[in-house]
């Protein structure tokens, strides 16, 4: 059985561009669990966390001769959490594990009311619930050879909320729906890990990350160091 805790801490800033039209902080603490059970030689995992999160943001407005600075500070909450079942299979040195596996989430904001005059905007209260079911293989070389391979693809589809919305309005205004980036309904996903093993403890390698769905593609990449003790 394998057992895990963790917390963490975030602080972000971001900006809308360089004019200055547009800037936010998000600041957020996250407590993680994690569960991981071999039973009859099927891997059992599940999954969890919690968020809290302060959002600070602001934005200038001009056009014709009009001109502001508006203001929000608001609260949100998230909730995640996973469950999976795996059956790995040995392959000399190496090992394949099919898997089928969920995940849900629930994203919380509260009502906001922008500081700063007749540009003002009004969010309602919103919440958000989406959730994947994922089934995929795994491949990993041995990872004490001097070069360890590990590979993740498969298929994932998604439901529930799909579209971000909210309702919001000028401070004289009717309301109106905001409808935000559709997530992807049915998409492929491959992730993909070279890695060095520069010593018993550590290693150095390069990393894919790459989703194509429906509605969107997402591709990074990076390098990856690892230090044990």
């Amino acid at each position: 059985m394998n057992l895990g805790l963790a917390a963490s801490y975030q602080d972000t800033d971001f900006d809308l561009d360089r004019s200055g039209f547009g800037s936010g902080q998000i600041e957020t603490i996250n407590v993680l669990g994690y569960l991981g059970v071999d039973l009859l030689g099927l891997n059992l995992r599940a999954g969890g966390g919690y968020g809290w999160s302060n959002i600070d943001t602001q934005r200038s407005v001009a056009f014709g001769s009009f001109a502001g600075s508006l203001a929000a500070d608001y609260d949100g909450k998230s909730l995640f959490a996973f469950a999976e079942a795996g059956f790995p299979i040995a392959l000399g040195t190496s090992t394949i594990e099919p898997y089928v596996g969920i995940r849900v989430s629930e994203v919380k904001t509260e009502a906001l009311a922008e500081s700063g005059g007749p540009a003002a905007l009004t969010l309602a209260k919103a919440e958000e619930n989406a959730s994947a079911a994922t089934v995929g293989v795994r491949a990993s070389s041995a990872p004490d050879r001097p070069l360890w391979v590990k590979l993740n693809a498969g298929y994932e589809h998604g439901f529930d909320d799909l579209v971000p919305t909210s309702t919001a309005r000028f401070v004289d205004g009717d309301s109106f729906t905001v409808r935000g980036t559709p997530l992807a309904e049915d998409g492929g996903f491959l992730q993909a890990e070279v890695l060095f093993n520069t010593s018993a403890t550590s290693s150095l390698g390069l990393v894919f990350d790459g989703f194509i769905g429906d509605h969107s593609q997402q591709v990074a990449g990076g390098v990856k160091f690892s230090l044990g003790f």
